[in-house]
C-alpha cells in the first residue's frame, strides 16, 4: 500500500504586492521515495478571503513540482495555500503560507 507524504513551501516567505511567487511541492511515499506523476492542486486563500485554484504540473521523477504565479495587488496580508496531491487511489494534503507586504 502506498501512503503519500507532501511537503510544500514557498520560494519567498515575504513578498511585495504584484511580485511573483513560486510554491514548491514534494510528494513522497511512506519510505520517503519520490512519487512521479502525482497530480497536485493548490488553493490560494488571499487576505481578502477570495480563493483561487491552481493546477500544478504532475510531479517529476524526483517527486517535485512548482508553479510561478503573480500575486494580485491591493492584497496586503497572509496568503494561505492548501495543497492537495493524489496518485493512483492515494491522496494527502498540507498547508503553507506567505505574507504580502508593502
Amino acid at each position: 500500500t502506498i501512503e503519500l507524504k507532501i511537503k510544500a513551501f514557498t520560494e519567498k516567505p515575504l513578498i511585495s504586492e504584484g511580485v511573483s511567487q513560486t510554491p514548491n511541492v514534494i510528494v513522497q511515499n511512506q519510505a520517503l521515495q519520490p512519487v512521479e506523476g502525482a497530480i497536485v492542486t493548490v488553493t490560494l486563500k488571499l487576505p481578502d478571503g477570495v480563493e483561487e485554484n491552481l493546477a500544478m504540473d504532475p510531479t517529476d521523477v524526483n517527486g517535485i513540482t512548482q508553479l510561478t504565479f503573480s500575486v494580485p495587488t491591493q492584497t496586503i496580508g497572509i496568503v494561505e495555500l492548501s495543497v492537495f496531491a493524489s496518485h493512483l487511489d492515494f491522496e494527502d494534503e498540507t498547508k503553507t503560507s506567505f505574507r504580502i507586504w508593502y
